[in-house]
């Protein structure tokens, strides 16, 4: 399978304003990530008057540091990750569940 796109891996933290509000900064933890993307799952919904849609992604790349907390970026849209499977614990490559939020309007 040839990995065709490129993902960067968004690691996120929290730490306390002086007045003790919470306070999310964001760093690159990798770039260039090689990878293919494919769409699992979709489901519209309904809350309170709003619709969305939650779409669910499988991440396919090569070994690399990414965790639950993470963000990942493909193509400038932004993803949360679900699940991260280092497939077999062989380390050849991960499959990464990735949750796609979209408002329709």
């Amino acid at each position: 399978m040839k990995l065709t796109s490129t993902a960067s891996i968004q690691r996120i933290a929290y730490s306390t304003s002086a007045i003790g509000e919470p306070v999310e900064s964001v760093t690159t933890a990798s770039s260039g990530v090689a990878c293919i993307l494919e769409t699992v799952t979709g489901d519209e919904h309904v809350i309170l008057g709003a619709r969305g849609v939650d779409i669910t992604h499988l991440l396919i790349c090569k070994p690399a540091d990414v965790t639950e907390k993470d963000r990942v970026t493909i193509a400038g849209t932004t993803y949360e990750v679900t699940l991260v499977d280092n497939v077999h614990s062989l380390g050849r490559h991960m499959e990464i569940y990735l949750k796609e939020l979209r408002d329709v309007r």
